[in-house]
């Protein structure tokens, strides 16, 4: 899977899930334990512990994201996190009194500033594939945003 900064984008894109997923988790957790002498020990065990180290995974992402993007500064920092929110790039140029165009371009350089600011921090393009290799989540919004962007 080749895209420039595509790990970058599963990042940005996957941000704003993240809350819900680890609520999801969070209520997994919580009503299996609570039903948890219907089931056998370490059976339940497994499971809860899969559901726990997926949610820490998920919530240091969103933090990594966070730090990432509090390197950033001015316009390329607005348009991040409203992307996090997922304010379409229409908008954002309308709000930032900026064309369409300009937009992209500092959207793009703020992907390159973030994926640098990452890559100093330990968490390169490498680490993250490996580290979500067996995430759902992550594998579904990578492969549409590559498929996004080889169709264009």
């Amino acid at each position: 899977m080749e895209s420039k900064n595509l790990w970058v984008k599963v990042v940005v894109a996957a941000y704003r899930g993240v809350p819900t997923l680890v609520e999801a988790l969070e209520r997994f957790v919580d009503k299996a334990a609570s039903n948890s002498y219907k089931n056998d020990c370490m059976s339940l065990f497994d499971v809860l512990s899969e559901k726990t180290a997926r949610k820490s995974k998920l919530i240091n992402l969103k933090c990594i994201a966070d730090d990432a993007v509090a390197a950033l500064k001015g316009d390329a920092q607005t348009i991040v996190k409203s992307r996090f929110d997922g304010v379409p790039f229409e908008e954002i140029a309308a709000g930032l009194g900026l064309n369409l165009r300009a937009v992209f371009r500092q959207y793009g350089g703020a992907l390159d500033a973030m994926a640098y600011h990452m890559r100093i921090k330990g968490f390169d393009e490498e680490w993250f594939w490996e580290y979500f290799k067996d995430d759902a989540y992550i594998s579904s919004l990578s492969e549409k945003i590559y498929n996004r962007a080889v169709s264009v």
